[in-house]
C-alpha cells in the first residue's frame, strides 16, 4: 500500500464515521434562527459549508477502539461539533479573516459582535447537549468526562493566548516555541478521543493509551496544516501579515544564509504562486527540517506503541491507518 493510498483510505474513513453526525448537526444548527434574515442566511451558508470530518471522526475510532459503536457514539459527536464550529467562528475572529479561499466568513459578512455572540450561543448549545449524552451514563464517567472537556478546553485557550503573543514578535519566533503551541492545540484531539473511550467504557489504562495517540495525532494532524498553508498563497500572505509564519518558515529562517532572501520575499505587498514554490524550494534548500521530520516520526512510533495497551486488536486498523497517513508527502 503506497502512502498516497493510505491517505485517501484514512480520509474515507473519517468521512464515514463521520457523515450520520455531521447531517444531524447541520440540521440541528439550522433549527433555531436568529429572526434576521441576513444573520441567518449567513450562517445557513456557513453550516451548509462546514464539513469538518476529522474530530467527530477521531472520536468515532476512539470509540471503537474500545468496544463502542459508531450509532451511539453519534451524539456526542452532534454535541462536540457545536464546540468545533465555535472554535472555528472564534479563530476567524481571532485571526480577523473576513474571507477564506474567496468566500466570506460570518465575521466578513456580520462583523465582531454579531458573529463572536452567535458563536458563543453554538457554545451553549454544546452544552445542553453533551449533558443529554453523558446523563445516563455512571455518575463517575460523567464527571471524568466532563474534567476531560474542562481540561482539553483550558489548554486549547492557553495555547491561543500564547500565540497571540507570539504574534508581536512575528518573524523572530522560535521555531521550538511554536511547535510548543501546535502541542498545546493538539489537545482538542487528545481530548475528544478519552472521551470517547471514556463514554464507551474502556478501561484506565485504554484510555491513557488513547490519550498518547490523541495528542501525537493531533500535534502531526496541526504539523500538516502548517505544511498545507506553504501552498495557498492567500493563507500565507495572510499569516505573514497578521499571525505566525508557518512552522517550517521558521525553521528556515534560522539558516543566516538563507534567511534575507526570505525576508524579502515576506516583505512583498502581495505573494504570488510562484513566490510560494520559492519559498517551498528554499525550506528544502536550507536543510532545516530533517529533525523536525525525525521527530514528528517518533511521535508517530509512540502513537502506534501506545495502541498494544488496547485490549481489542481488532479495532487498532483504523487508529494504525489514520497515524501512518499523517507524513506523507511531508
Amino acid at each position: 500500500m503506497t502512502q498516497e493510498n493510505k491517505a485517501e483510505k484514512a480520509l474515507l474513513l473519517l468521512n464515514q464515521k463521520s457523515e450520520k453526525a455531521l447531517a444531524i448537526f447541520q440540521q440541528l444548527a439550522n433549527e433555531n434562527n436568529f429572526g434576521n434574515g441576513k444573520i441567518d442566511k449567513a450562517f445557513e451558508q456557513y453550516i451548509s459549508r462546514w464539513k469538518d470530518t476529522t474530530r467527530p471522526g477521531v472520536l468515532a475510532i476512539a470509540s471503537e477502539a474500545v468496544g463502542g459503536k459508531v450509532e451511539d457514539i453519534v451524539p456526542l459527536q452532534v454535541a462536540l461539533s457545536f464546540i468545533d464550529v465555535t472554535m472555528d467562528i472564534h479563530d476567524d475572529l481571532i485571526d480577523g479573516s473576513l474571507s477564506k479561499k474567496k468566500v466570506k466568513t460570518p465575521y466578513g459578512k456580520l462583523g465582531l459582535e454579531t458573529t463572536l455572540l452567535i458563536g458563543d450561543e453554538y457554545m451553549t448549545r454544546s452544552f445542553y447537549y453533551i449533558y443529554q449524552c453523558i446523563s445516563k451514563l455512571p455518575n463517575d464517567r460523567q464527571e471524568l468526562i466532563m474534567k476531560i472537556m474542562n481540561s482539553f478546553l483550558s489548554e486549547v485557550v492557553n495555547a491561543h493566548i500564547s500565540e497571540i503573543q507570539l504574534k508581536k514578535i512575528r518573524w523572530n519566533v522560535k521555531p521550538e516555541t511554536y511547535l510548543q503551541v501546535l502541542t498545546k492545540k493538539a489537545a482538542e484531539i487528545d481530548g475528544r478521543m478519552k472521551i470517547g473511550a471514556i463514554f464507551s467504557g474502556g478501561s484506565e489504562e485504554e484510555i491513557e493509551a488513547i490519550g498518547v495517540y490523541g495528542r501525537n495525532l493531533g500535534t502531526l494532524l496541526a504539523v500538516r496544516a502548517e505544511f498545507a498553508d506553504l501552498f495557498e498563497p492567500d493563507e500565507l500572505f495572510d499569516r505573514i501579515k497578521n499571525g505566525c509564519l508557518p512552522l517550517q518558515l521558521l525553521y528556515a529562517l534560522q539558516n543566516k544564509d538563507y534567511s534575507p532572501k526570505i525576508r524579502a520575499l515576506l516583505s512583498k505587498d502581495k505573494i504570488s504562486s510562484n513566490d510560494s514554490r520559492e519559498l517551498l524550494k528554499i525550506i528544502q534548500e536550507t536543510n532545516t527540517l530533517p529533525l523536525l521530520m525525525q521527530y514528528l516520526k517518533s511521535l508517530e512510533n509512540e502513537a502506534i506503541q501506545a495502541l498494544s495497551k488496547l485490549k481489542s486488536k481488532k479495532e487498532r486498523g483504523s487508529l494504525e491507518l489514520v497515524i501512518a497517513s499523517m507524513l506523507e508527502d511531508l
